[in-house]
């Protein structure tokens, strides 16, 4: 009985999150006023819906941005008939989020994360390579099958070096991995906080993206730098049987970086044409390029299979997303309608006469709210909404990179980041002890986007 109840619920989340998402999308470009009345009433609705079956911490959390935001609302008396127009703010991240499954899908089909996953056991000697290589594979990946990264490398990894000692593998997998994983995350157009970043400033992706990848690939440098105490432990395989790299493996390597490029030409191609947000050309072209993609390597039949499962499994697990986004969205669009949220720009203004102060303010909250529980994603929606104004003021694009690389050092020490937690899950350890692990790294990583920013005041 209790499948069964589960599986109706499943199955009424996939319709309702499916019908919000392509509702809101729908019109985006139809503009029906009706229509964005009864998206607002499908958001609240799915909140609802989406409540029983969240975690006990992000159930908490979005209850506190609901309530607070039911709060303002009476208190500037808005009406309540106005409701469902406020709950629209956060329907675009959600609409990627929903979306990704279909990316992720083809690479699996394609095989492509097989010869990636050569790097990790092709002619290894030493530890020190073990670190190489897995961080390069995170970095390789993981702008197309993104948290799905991490289960796929730290599963192989944890095979490889099942000689090698509990504390040394555990330090060295989560590194490697979450360091590599988060580098390619800062150029990545899927990425949500790289997105929003390119919607809140105003300035274009292509405009970032050399100096994020020129950064990115600086900092893969210097962390395998940081790494070479690993170089003196010997890798001992359990079996004899020789793993090598071969022209079929690099070339599918290749295909995998030249379809990226082609997925951000896409992109901005149909940004210029349609003249929407960043999230959403994303969002648009992720399907029809990933359908094209699976006709030229011929899987057309597999990939439509397994990526419809894909994604109906995806989205029926989106609940915590969509409670903790949707509340969140409806207490910042009714507070920035508050004298509070005015009180709340003046230490950022005061902070602005220094920007180096600024930025370093910013550095501190993403991390100081990722080791109490804040989303990301959460912080940057407010942060953005309080940082507009001082655009005019400072260079966008210098916000834009500290924005990045703030938000981005909480993927290797935020403990309630989700891939942080999912590492310190799998590798059977506390979150806690994982961010410890990477915290340097993550204050470097966030201080050398407040360098990089200051070249551009």
């Amino acid at each position: 009985m209790k499948t069964k109840i589960e599986q109706f619920h499943s199955s009424m989340a996939i319709c309702l999150y499916s019908l919000l998402i392509g509702l809101y999308l729908f019109n985006l470009f139809a503009q029906i006023h009706i229509l964005t009345y009864v998206t607002g009433i499908l958001a609240i609705i799915s909140i609802m819906i989406s409540f029983s079956k969240t975690d006990k911490f992000i159930k908490y959390t979005g209850s506190i941005f609901l309530v607070i935001g039911i709060l303002i609302a009476v208190m500037i008396e808005e009406s309540f008939l106005n409701i469902p127009y406020k709950m629209l703010s956060m329907l675009d991240l959600l609409g990627l989020l929903s979306i990704l499954p279909f990316i992720t899908s083809i690479i699996k089909i394609g095989k492509y994360e097989h010869s990636v996953n050569k790097l990790l056991k092709a002619n290894i000697h030493h530890l020190g390579q073990v670190y190489y290589r897995g961080s390069l594979s995170s970095f390789l990946v993981g702008s197309f099958l993104n948290m799905a990264t991490l289960p796929l490398l730290i599963n192989s990894l944890l095979k490889n070096l099942s000689t090698v000692s509990k504390e040394v593998k555990n330090k060295l997998i989560s590194q490697s991995v979450l360091r590599g994983y988060s580098l390619c995350l800062i150029w990545s157009p899927m990425e949500l906080l790289v997105a929003m970043t390119v919607d809140v400033t105003g300035v274009g992706y292509t405009t970032y993206l050399p100096w994020l990848l020129f950064l990115s690939l600086l900092l893969l440098l210097t962390d395998w730098l940081m790494s070479f105490k690993y170089k003196k432990y010997i890798y001992i395989k359990e079996d004899s049987k020789t793993e090598s790299l071969n022209m079929f493996n690099l070339r599918k390597i290749a295909i995998m970086i030249f379809a990226l490029a082609l997925f951000i030409t896409s992109v901005n191609m149909f940004r210029n044409v349609t003249n929407i947000g960043f999230i959403t050309s994303v969002t648009l072209v992720i399907i029809p390029f990933s359908l094209i993609w699976s006709l030229l390597i011929k899987r057309f039949k597999a990939y439509l299979n397994y990526s419809v499962k894909s994604w109906q499994r995806n989205t029926s697990k989106l609940q915590n997303y969509f409670f903790l986004f949707l509340s969140a969205g409806f207490f910042i669009t009714m507070l920035k309608e508050t004298a509070i949220f005015s009180f709340m720009q003046q230490p950022f203004f005061a902070a602005a006469q220094y920007p180096v102060m600024l930025f370093a303010f910013i550095q501190i909250i993403f991390l100081m709210f990722a080791m109490v529980g804040f989303h990301p994603l959460v912080t940057f929606s407010i942060l953005g909404e309080i940082l507009k104004p001082l655009m005019a003021t400072i260079s966008p694009i210098s916000i834009g990179f500290v924005l990045i690389m703030s938000s981005l050092s909480t993927a290797v020490a935020g403990p309630y980041n989700l891939s942080v937690s999912l590492t310190g899950a799998m590798l059977k350890t506390n979150p806690y002890s994982v961010s410890l692990w990477n915290l340097l790294f993550a204050l470097l990583f966030s201080s050398a986007g407040t360098i990089l920013a200051l070249f551009f005041l």
